[in-house]
């Protein structure tokens, strides 16, 4: 008793003693887990991180192709509703029947629609 206090035992101590009383087979467990979870954590880290990285490019260049081809998808229809435009314009058959359409009976109406658009089919498909 150096201060007048009696002594208790330090927490090191008190780990050192616990671990120096532990059978070999458990200090050198504890040791191999101790030495083993820091290189596992930065390897789970590392791959987490490198797998995350290499979807985000997946889905970009992904993403990226699709809108291409929506977009050339999108300039085919638009080319061919412009030939469909085209041929309404120049067709004498549907610029004389749309002037008078609407003062045609059902029968009348109906006729010249099936006309129209078997021209525009017949037309489109060429």
């Amino acid at each position: 008793m150096k201060s007048g206090l009696p002594e208790n035992p330090s927490f090191m101590s008190l780990k050192k003693s616990i671990f120096r009383r532990a059978k070999i087979q458990v200090r050198l467990m504890l040791s191999f887990l101790a030495l083993s979870i820091i290189p596992l954590a930065v390897i789970g880290l590392l791959s987490t991180n490198m797998s995350s990285s290499a979807v985000e490019g997946k889905i970009e260049s992904y993403s990226s192709e699709l809108l291409k081809v929506t977009g050339e998808y999108v300039d085919l229809q638009t080319a061919a509703l412009l030939d469909i435009n085209k041929e309404i314009i120049l067709s004498d058959l549907v610029q004389k029947d749309l002037v008078i359409i609407d003062r045609m009976n059902d029968f009348d109406r109906n006729q010249t629609v099936q006309a129209i658009d078997r021209y525009l089919q017949i037309n489109s498909s060429k």
